[in-house]
């Protein structure tokens, strides 16, 4: 059975994107096929796999439509009759009829040129930041996505799902379709206090849409972007929170490393990026910590 991870915090800013990235890597990696389905609007995950902006990626010659002031193509297609067709995005597929998850993917890339095998991607769009808006007018919206990826699910081992940074209808989508969630967080007391707002939501979604079965659980919290001990005693007061409270759902620490904004700048994962970074061997024990309680 395919497994579907939401990589969610409630607080926003959250290295979820990294993580989901360096997490997709490393499965891919071990012989699992993955799909990445970017709903945040800011489209971070597509950045990092190669799409720097979705919105303008033609689907018959796979090239980004340049376009003048009044958003005009200036650049022909080199496919059929010249024209453009912009590619279908995931705003597509839940906000709209007609669209197949399927037509959203493509394969997801390393430094915008060498398909990395085993991992394809959804792409998102910057209209995501109106799906709340728009779902609130579609009879059934929380089940549109979770329809969509039954559809497309058998072939993948794990679907890994990027969230938007709040709680809204898009949300709710993810969290109804998905069976586990990651709950990423940095190591302050106002982004751990946050977990406990996810957890709500994710007993919310069990009793309203599942009629009480616990089809979501909180799978893990992984803790990202953590200072080395000297910068504070804080940091280490909130990780040794983070493992008294949630036990073997606690993943290994993954440390701050300023080789994550280079990596992204090069549009690559960072476990590509530099594989030997600590960053890159934190995530590494992630995979596996995650591996031993049954989550990928």
């Amino acid at each position: 059975m395919t497994k579907i991870l939401a990589f969610a915090n409630q607080s926003g800013g959250s290295v979820k994107t990294t993580s989901i990235v360096a997490i997709a890597v490393k499965a891919a990696a071990e012989g699992r096929r993955v799909l990445v389905i970017d709903l945040d609007p800011q489209r971070d995950a597509c950045h990092i796999f190669g799409y720097s902006d979705p919105d303008k990626l033609c689907s018959a010659c796979g090239q980004q439509i340049q376009t003048d002031e009044r958003n005009r193509a200036i650049n022909d297609c080199t496919e059929g009759n010249g024209r453009h067709q912009p590619h279908v995005t995931m705003f597509d597929v839940i906000c709209s009829d007609g669209f197949d998850l399927e037509e959203a993917i493509v394969p997801a890339l390393s430094g915008r040129a060498e398909a990395i095998p085993g991992i394809d991607l959804a792409l998102a769009s910057i209209e995501l930041s109106a799906a709340d808006v728009n779902l609130a007018t579609k009879i059934g919206a929380d089940q549109r996505l979770d329809a969509a990826i039954t559809a497309i699910a058998e072939p993948y081992d794990l679907i890994l799902i990027d969230c938007p940074p709040s709680l809204g209808k898009v949300m709710v989508a993810i969290l109804y379709a998905s069976t586990h969630v990651v709950a990423c967080v940095k190591p302050g007391m106002k982004e751990i206090r946050a977990l406990t707002e996810l957890e709500r939501t994710i007993r919310t979604v069990n009793q309203a849409l599942h009629r009480g079965e616990e089809r979501l659980v909180l799978g893990a919290v992984l803790l990202g972007d953590v200072p080395s001990e000297h910068q504070g005693k804080a940091y280490k007061e909130a990780a040794d929170l983070v493992r008294v409270e949630y036990g073997d759902l606690a993943m290994p620490p993954v440390a701050r490393s300023v080789r994550v904004p280079e990596a992204y700048a090069y549009q690559m994962p960072i476990n590509l990026y530099d594989p030997t970074a600590q960053v890159s061997q934190d995530y590494t024990k992630v995979f596996k910590a995650l591996e031993q309680i049954g989550v990928v």
